[in-house]
This record gives structure tokens, C-alpha cells and sequence, in this order.
């Protein structure tokens, strides 16, 4: 498997056992007794955590999120036909998550909105179309995919309008795409700091106070939060990774922040796997 595919699963299913808990002291505390990375989903440490959604209560270890499966779905698509359209990723997409689909699991809003659209046409129920525009991380999915299939980067948005007009995606993929590119003679640190001017100017105060602050609470507090919306989880992400100083670290941080640390995960590891290398023993432990 290629490395950085390798490394977005990895990190997505590390978190799966916090995802979506909002608790960060109660998630510290169970740190301090435990290792948080690949751990059995339990209801009741979501019951206690308080603020929490528990999405995924029927995941194994290694099970990776709904974003990490339309990763891998769309990687398996590309492949076979590599020019493939956004109206075909949609179809693609509504194919696995419809009712009596082959996936069992939780279903994210664009994807309902989606099915819900696809059911109408079918039985010809003439309602107006729900208009799908998402800004959560599952825009990184096409920008993923095509990366690791070594696809033109043009590819990545026209697929990404899928599930959203939003145009914040296009520089965000080509300031992560100026990390990737200097991390070979480039600390993480510096091919941040060399690369963030490219995001949108939204973006150039969050991202900056994300070097610049070390505690993370209060950089969540006042320049982020950790849910999966792209203005949330992007500083985060960058918090996450210039401050780590290995894969590991970066993952460990990123599940005991909390939130939407599967999702986030999956830039995480997939970035971070061009500098440093993934833990045998947590790559053992991705479910097929």
C-alpha cells in the first residue's frame, strides 16, 4: 500500500475510539491511565465524557470513519477508470450508502442529503432537490485520492464540487501540496511556515496563531475548535502537526484533542507519512 495511504488510514483509525468526543479534560485523564490510539469504541466512556455523539458504536479496532471508506472507495474508482466525473463519485457514493447498500455504519448529512435527492428522482416524487454544500473534511477525500494516485491536481477540486461549492478547498490543497513538497529537505516546522501563505486569507490569522501557540486548549478556545467544518479542523491540523515532533506524537495529540479526530486524522497521517515513518504494529491493525 502506498505510504500516504497507508498513513491517512492508519490515523484515522487511531482515533476511532474518541471520535467525536468533546471532553478534552476527560479525554487528559484517561490518557494519563491509558494509551487513547486504537482503542475499543465503549458507550459508556462516551456516556461519561458528557459532550460526545457516539456515530460508531458497533466499530472494532481498525475500523477507519465514513470519510476514511469514501477515501478508499474513491481511490478503488480512479483506479479503474481514472478520468472519472464528480456525477459518477456521487453515484459511487450513493451506491454503498443507500439503503440496502453494503455499508453499515453512520451516514453524514451531505451523504444524506444525497441518497435522499437520488431516492426522489427513482420514484419520481417531484420535490424540489436538496442543495448539497458541504465544508467538512470529506472534501479532502478527492485531494487525498489524487495525490496518492499521482493524478493531476485539477482533479481533485473538480471531484471535491461533488459535495461542495465551496472554494476555500482549492488553496488548502496547494498549501498542503507546498508541504509535501519540502518535507523531503524541510523540517515540518519550516515547510509549514514556508507554505501557509497559500490558504485563504480567512485562514492567515488561524493558522498563524497555530504555530505560534503551544497549548492547545487555548488555541482550540480561540482560533479553532475541533469540529469536522474545514475553518474548525484545518488550524487544527496544522496546530497538530507543527508542534508534534514524530507520526506517532502527531497521532497520539490528535485523538486526545477530541472532536473530529478520525477525519482530521486522516490529513494527519497522511501528510506526516512524508516525514516520518508509521509504527509497525499500528499498521498491523487497519481492518481489511
Amino acid at each position: 500500500m502506498n505510504t500516504m495511504y497507508q498513513g491517512a488510514l492508519v490515523a484515522n483509525a487511531a482515533a476511532m475510539g474518541f471520535n467525536w468526543v468533546y471532553n478534552m479534560p476527560y479525554l487528559e485523564r484517561l490518557a494519563g491511565e491509558q494509551s487513547l490510539v486504537f482503542q475499543p469504541v465503549d458507550p459508556a466512556k462516551y456516556k461519561r465524557a458528557g459532550k460526545a455523539y457516539l456515530a460508531y458504536p458497533n466499530a472494532k479496532v481498525g475500523t477507519i470513519s465514513v470519510q476514511g471508506e469514501i477515501l478508499r472507495w474513491l481511490i478503488a474508482a480512479l483506479q479503474e477508470n481514472p478520468n472519472l466525473t464528480k456525477e459518477q463519485y456521487q453515484q459511487m457514493v450513493f451506491e454503498q450508502l443507500k439503503p440496502g447498500g453494503e455499508y453499515v455504519g453512520y451516514v453524514e448529512s451531505y451523504a444524506k442529503q444525497l441518497i435522499i435527492n437520488n431516492l426522489n428522482e427513482q420514484i419520481k416524487n417531484e420535490v424540489k432537490p436538496l442543495v448539497i454544500n458541504d465544508d467538512q473534511l470529506v472534501g479532502f477525500a478527492p485531494y487525498l485520492a489524487t495525490r496518492i494516485l499521482d493524478l493531476p491536481n485539477t482533479r481533485a477540486y473538480e471531484l471535491a464540487q461533488a459535495f461542495t461549492s465551496e472554494t476555500d478547498y482549492a488553496k488548502l490543497y496547494e498549501m498542503f501540496d507546498a508541504i509535501i513538497e519540502k518535507l523531503p529537505t524541510s523540517t515540518m516546522q519550516q515547510a509549514i511556515k514556508e507554505s501557509i501563505w497559500r490558504a485563504p486569507n480567512a485562514y492567515q490569522v488561524p493558522l498563524q496563531k497555530a504555530m505560534e501557540l503551544t497549548n492547545s486548549m487555548t488555541f482550540i478556545t480561540n482560533h479553532s475548535g475541533t469540529a469536522c467544518h474545514i475553518p474548525h479542523a484545518i488550524p487544527l491540523i496544522i496546530h497538530i502537526m507543527y508542534h508534534a515532533t514524530s507520526f506517532q506524537e502527531a497521532v497520539e495529540k490528535n485523538v486526545l484533542l477530541g472532536g473530529a479526530s478520525c477525519d482530521r486524522g486522516t490529513i494527519i497521517g497522511a501528510i506526516y507519512s512524508f516525514k516520518d515513518s508509521i509504527p509497525e504494529e499500528w499498521a498491523k491493525k487497519i481492518a481489511a
